[in-house]
């Protein structure tokens, strides 16, 4: 029987939403409460334990902030269930700011 989702990370904004193509409308279509996957990415030549966000379709939003990304790609490399929930979408200055909770949900 799976316990009650722990709150990791209360609140962190989704890393490289600049570089990616098309972010307007992914970000348009995500709601308050809205689950993202997240995703090992150990091939990553620039960050050993980067960590994808993605929407429900399986769409690249960006990284989970390198602050935060070693603890959970651990948890995650473990076999841990680690999710994100959508917080709120905003823009600040042209860039669109993805905020988002990290949950351990197992």
């Amino acid at each position: 029987m799976a316990g009650k989702p722990v709150c990791l990370i209360e609140s962190t904004a989704v890393a490289g939403t600049h570089h990616v193509a098309r972010i307007r409308m992914l970000a348009d279509s995500l709601k308050a409460g809205e689950p993202l996957l997240l995703k090992r990415d150990a091939r990553n030549p620039y960050d050993l334990h980067s960590v994808e966000v993605l929407d429900r379709g399986k769409r690249h939003l960006g990284y989970l902030n390198c602050e935060y990304n070693e603890i959970v790609s651990r948890l995650i490399d473990g076999g841990r269930k680690v999710v994100g929930l959508v917080n709120c979408v905003s823009e600040v200055g042209g860039w669109v700011k993805i905020d988002m909770a990290v949950m351990l949900n197992d």
